[in-house]
């Protein structure tokens, strides 16, 4: 497969069954479709065309809330091509690309930059990045969550590189109602750091010693001759992050794992200067299905407004989570019903009428028809009483 920093499981062709998204760090990708539990038939080019040259993380969620998952790819190593002044417009460019086709085997199908591939529906996606403002400069990690609650998720990209590069902020992209994404780190206070740090020491060289020829020595050296001790610092940056409510306000915080440094923590103030908030947490338990309820389908409904998310456990690249899904309602108090298709292929609906702003809890219906079942085609046996809690 390749260079392979995250992979993504779920069902892009609509027909029940999880397919598999991977990513490659220096090549193609990977996107090879479930043939109904039997095998897995790569798929590829046919379905999106090209894929990213330098992929780190990837993401599936409905942007557009039109219930159907769209993918989110960044992709860092194109940027590694040439450097790009800190300007705006320049770094939401695609990479002016300059390596050779002989050491990057595109052969005319790669994206040099990332993706977004939006779900048409029928199993075919268009990419559409560079209208929605999904481009941007060094990203690693991505993670997904509905930062102001307003109903559409939103995506905060760790954004940089460490010593030898200059430093770069995160990236926060506010969801503009499933239009475009917009760039907000500096507006919400992502962005910028505790205290405007941009830097930390890096590592320390004894200008008597063998490294004294070290680029960053001879420099300290040619303004300061007597030097000895020399700290050499290199940028902040970090690779991976998580969005989860990490002081139960109801609102979502960010979490970063900072490369060389401690992680940085974000924490939202949106439930102190929103008091009329509304949002829904969701908490699974898989009983035919595995324990936690991961490829479980959500969907939150009320009147003609449907939320959709797929339950995998994944924050993107290095990150992994756990912790309930997070439906922000925007003006809505009373949701109609949370219906979930958990991966034993279980359907079952939660009827309300359902409150905002608290924790729903979800056991999967005991009599859930078994994975082997589905693929047999076994009549599963009737439905219990849904169980919510």
């Amino acid at each position: 497969m390749g260079w392979t920093g995250d992979a993504l499981p779920f069902d892009g062709n609509n027909d029940g069954w999880p397919d598999l998204y991977i990513t490659n760090m220096q090549g193609h990708d990977g996107y090879w479709e479930n043939q109904k539990g039997e095998s897995f038939v790569r798929k590829t080019f046919s379905v999106f065309g090209s894929t990213p040259w330098g992929a780190m993380g990837v993401h599936a969620f409905d942007w557009d809330q039109n219930g159907y998952f769209d993918i989110y790819v960044t992709d860092m190593h194109s940027d590694m091509s040439k450097d790009v002044p800190p300007i705006l417009s320049e770094e939401k460019k695609k990479s002016d690309i300059q390596f050779p086709e002989q050491y990057l085997r595109s052969g005319g199908r790669s994206i040099f930059g990332n993706a977004f591939f939006q779900n048409n529906g029928d199993g075919t996606f268009n990419e559409v990045s560079d209208q929605m403002g999904a481009e941007n400069y060094w990203p690693w990690g991505l993670s997904v969550g509905d930062l102001n609650a307003d109903g559409y998720e939103d995506a905060f990209v760790v954004s940089s590189m460490n010593y030898g590069f200059r430093y770069h902020p995160n990236t926060l992209l506010i969801n503009d109602g499933g239009k475009s994404l917009k760039d907000a780190e500096y507006i919400l206070g992502a962005e910028p750091r505790d205290g405007g740090r941009t830097a930390i020491p890096w590592f320390e060289v004894d200008t008597d010693s063998n490294e004294k020829d070290h680029p960053a020595i001879q420099e300290v050296l040619h303004t300061n001759p007597d030097a000895k001790n020399v700290s050499v610092w290199g940028a902040l940056g970090g690779r991976s992050s998580a969005i989860f409510d990490i002081d139960s306000d109801g609102d979502l915080d960010i979490v970063t794992n900072d490369f060389n440094s401690e992680p940085t923590i974000l924490v939202s103030n949106l439930s102190e200067r929103k008091p009329n908030l509304n949002y829904l947490k969701v908490s699974l338990r898989g009983i035919a299905s595995n324990r936690e309820g991961f490829g479980a389908i959500v969907r939150v409904q009320t009147g003609v407004q449907v939320w959709t998310q797929l339950f995998n456990g994944k924050s993107g690249y290095l990150s992994q989570s756990s912790f309930p899904l997070y439906f922000g309602l925007g003006p809505i108090q009373t949701v109609d019903s949370i219906s979930i298709e958990w991966p034993s292929g279980k359907k079952q609906t939660i009827n309300g009428p359902i409150t905002s702003n608290q924790l729903i809890k979800i056991e999967e219906e005991p009599g859930a028809p078994t994975l082997e079942r589905a693929i047999h085609n076994t009549p599963a046996k009737p439905n219990g009483h849904n169980h919510g809690h």
